[in-house]
């Protein structure tokens, strides 16, 4: 694989992790019952992300011959799985503490277990957060972003004195205007 094409690797599991954290912050009110079931389908995604991190893990180090900027990305992977994991214990913890209760407990008891589910998917959310940034911050080190100048770009492109693209100087409209001059015609720049 080539520095570019793991870089995108190393992006697209970081969008991934970013997806999810976007979909946990709409985990419904833990007191009402569908909370359950968004959690549960969360813990389901994040299992596949972790299938999928894992996997590029497994792929890199059975590479038959690896190209020097390998062992960067496949550590980044297996950097990315610690707070992947932890992500995974917090979702599952707040998924027990989600689940319907068979006796009817006191309201100081329910609230006191909305609030740990809050916290727990919170902390899962800034494990995915670790993941991520570690993620892009390899894919930025392995393929470092180009800073965009307009004045590098427009030095760079081909353009005429007087042209729709350039406006023309008040020395070069004043020319044009009185006609032409003779001998070749030279621009200053």
């Amino acid at each position: 694989m080539t520095q570019a094409t793991d870089a995108l690797s190393l992006h697209d599991q970081a969008a991934g992790i970013e997806r999810l954290r976007f979909e946990l912050r709409t985990v419904p009110d833990p007191l009402v019952s569908p909370a359950q079931a968004s959690l549960a389908r969360h813990l389901h995604t994040l299992s596949d992300l972790v299938g999928q991190v894992a996997g590029q893990v497994a792929t890199r180090g059975h590479q038959q011959w690896p190209v020097p900027h390998t062992d960067p990305v496949t550590r980044a992977f297996e950097a990315a799985l610690s707070p992947l994991n932890a992500a995974q214990n917090e979702l599952v913890h707040a998924l027990q503490l989600a689940a319907p209760k068979d006796k009817p407990g006191a309201a100081s008891v329910e609230q006191a277990a909305a609030h740990l589910l809050r916290h727990r998917v919170s902390e899962a959310d800034a494990a995915l957060q670790r993941a991520a940034g570690g993620l892009r911050a390899a894919a930025d080190e392995l393929v470092p972003a180009q800073p965009r100048r307009r004045d590098v770009a427009m030095a760079r492109s081909a353009r005429t004195i007087g042209s729709a693209f350039t406006p023309a100087s008040p020395a070069t409209s004043t020319a044009v205007a009185s006609g032409p001059t003779p001998g070749p015609a030279r621009a200053s720049r």
